[in-house]
């Protein structure tokens, strides 16, 4: 699950995630699967001044 995936790579906090080339809505990433072979794009937002 995408979860699993993003503990694994250390991202914490708010994130966007596209899949495949469709974005995953913040309430489906606990319930999307991640298998070999798709294409992510992950953008964690970072804040500061």
């Amino acid at each position: 699950m995408l979860p699993d995936l993003l503990k694994h790579l250390g991202i914490q906090g708010t994130v966007a995630v596209e899949l495949n080339g469709r974005l995953v809505r913040r309430q489906d990433q606990a319930s999307t699967p991640v298998t070999e072979g798709d294409c992510l794009e992950i953008v964690h937002f970072v804040g500061g001044g």
